[in-house]
Formats: structure tokens, sequence, C-alpha cells
């Protein structure tokens, strides 16, 4: 699941992006997409639960590229487990012999 939206990203750019866990810099990943017709893009896949900072550059040999100036923070959070239920209605009937 990407996890980052940016949007007004101009036709025949490059958005790469650099994202590393904010509790553990061991924790990190890069990514790189390029941008063909599409003004928005979904980036960085990170599905691990927790709070990442992730760095993105735009470039396109039309315009100088561009690195926003503070890396975009994204937390994601723990799923919830779900409490198994049991099945409702099962009888259990004794084998003959």
């Amino acid at each position: 699941m990407e996890t980052v939206h940016v949007y007004g990203i101009p036709a025949g750019s490059t958005v790469s992006w650099e994202w590393e866990s904010t509790t553990d810099s061991s924790v990190t990943g890069t990514g790189l997409v390029e941008n063909e017709s599409l003004p928005n893009l979904q980036i960085a896949e990170i599905t691990n639960a927790g709070t990442y900072d992730v760095t993105i550059t735009i470039t396109n040999k039309s315009y100088e590229t561009y690195t926003l100036p503070n890396p975009v923070t994204v937390t994601i959070q723990k799923a919830k487990v779900e409490t198994p239920k049991p099945k409702k209605k099962i009888w259990y009937t004794p084998a003959m012999s």
C-alpha cells in the first residue's frame, strides 16, 4: 500500500523517495517512479506500523530538481487483531458402536 500521495507533478517527471523510521534508523527504504502523464501519484510503500520520515525529490528535464524542504512524516497505526468468534449451532453427535 502506497502511503504518500503527491499532487501537481509535471508530466515526464521522475519522483524518488527515501524513508526512514523515526525510532530505528536501520529501517529504511527507497523508491522511484516515472510519471508519464498523471498529475497525482501514490508513493512510498511502507507496510509496518510505526512513524517514518519520507524525503521526496522530483526531477524533470524542463525544470530544476526539487526536493521538498522538509520530510513528510507518516504514521501507520497497528492493525487491530480480530477476536475469534465461535461458530454457532454446532452439534456433537457421539458415534454409534
